[in-house]
């Protein structure tokens, strides 16, 4: 029988003390050194481990970080900006003695805003510089892919990513829809560049999601939102015009069935969003999500009619970022939002699309249509007022 020893009542009062009062130096970083300041100096040596994270999807592993808080030491350097990922990052901070490790978690933006001052002159460089920054530095996902197979970058990376993100598809987890929608463009688009092997288990995966709340199964997908309601209704829609003859599997239809049925549930979200736009009004993580849903309309609905709504309701959605928005940054009162969308204002999504539409603003690593908005402009199915300048800078 292993006896373990008391811990010392003095130890844990301090260590408690210590994490209950750290805080990270500023409230967001754009450069230079993060450091953690603690409420005072410590007494004894101890271990700071810190577990980097994105979101509670995100896909990209975590980065972890180790240094000492010496004796007398109440300032501790934990890495440098220039080695994380942009947008807001949630440390979990662990304190460990010989005997003890305790731990808390601390959010704070990440922005690279000094390393990306220079932004493109011209329309079709910012383009260029969108896709490529979602190619090479957005987030591991389906948006990352797409943006690389529009790169031209059909490698094994790409290839390891659109075959990493099936299985949270295949097993329907609370927003797989987010990931369905750019997989779905992938495969319409550049299906000749995605390696058969690869585009059997694409396939499988269509064919087998659950689209819709009155299909069979027990999942923990969210229908009810609007953004995850377009998102549903464009990927049933979109899947199986692309698919009519195969059969999908929790429904038991035709493609053309499943299209029929998404084509329906669209028209009737335009026509609720012509008539009432967002019910998520000016909230900075939602804009993005509608125009993954309304990018794909635009640029791969087989009926006109939907792609020309799309485009206008897409119009509508960037003239609203415009007037709520100010020099990339969004300064209107939202509807439902998050810690990571409020407190991090000039790495959202927004203000990369305020970059690429108007010059202002600064590129995160989350991203969820900055790189379908770039190939609607380039493929000329997307043109901008060029009053929004104005308003949005």
């Amino acid at each position: 029988m292993t006896m373990v020893s008391p811990v010392c009542a003095s130890c844990v009062a301090e260590m408690e003390a210590l994490l209950e009062g750290v805080s990270f130096e500023y409230s967001a970083y754009n450069h230079g050194d993060i450091n953690l300041c603690f409420p005072a100096p410590a007494t004894r040596p101890l271990t700071i481990a810190c577990r980097v994270l994105g979101d509670f999807i995100s896909l990209d592993s975590p980065i972890e970080l180790e240094t000492e808080l010496r004796p007398g030491q109440q300032i501790v350097r934990i890495a440098n900006t220039a080695q994380l990922p942009a947008d807001f990052r949630n440390f979990v901070i662990t304190l460990s003695s010989e005997e003890l490790s305790i731990s808390r978690t601390l959010g704070v933006e990440i922005c690279h805003a000094t390393a990306q001052q220079i932004v493109p002159e011209t329309l079709a460089a910012r383009i260029a510089e969108a896709l490529y920054t979602v190619a090479t530095q957005g987030e591991y996902g389906s948006v990352k892919a797409l943006a690389r197979l529009a790169c031209g970058m059909a490698d094994e990376e790409t290839h390891a990513m659109l075959e990493g993100v099936l299985p949270s598809v295949l097993d329907c987890h609370d927003c797989a829809d987010f990931t369905l929608v750019p997989l779905l463009w992938c495969r319409i688009a550049w299906g000749d560049a995605i390696a058969p092997a690869t585009q059997e288990k694409i396939d499988a995966a269509i064919l087998h999601f659950r689209y819709w709340m009155d299909e069979p199964g027990n999942d923990v997908q969210w229908y009810f939102s609007e953004n995850h309601a377009l998102l549903f209704h464009t990927a049933a829609y979109l899947s199986g015009s692309f698919f009519p003859q195969a059969t999908f599997v929790r429904a038991n239809r035709s493609g053309s069935q499943q299209a029929a049925a998404g084509k329906q549930r669209v028209l009737n979200w335009l026509t609720h969003f012509e008539s009432c736009e967002m019910a998520e009004w000016n909230s900075a993580p939602y804009f993005p999500v509608d125009l993954k849903g309304l990018t794909a309309l635009a640029a791969l609905s087989p009926d006109a009619d939907i792609a020309a709504r799309s485009g206008r309701a897409i119009q509508r959605l960037i003239e609203q970022i415009a007037r709520s928005c100010h020099q990339g940054m969004l300064t209107a009162s939202q509807w439902r939002s998050y810690e990571h969308t409020l407190r991090a204002g000039r790495s959202l999504e927004l203000a990369a699309i305020s970059r690429l539409m108007w010059g202002k603003g600064n590129y995160g690593c989350r991203f969820h249509a900055l790189p379908q908005l770039a190939l609607l402009l380039r493929d000329h199915c997307l043109t901008l007022d060029p009053a929004l300048v104005e308003v949005a800078v």
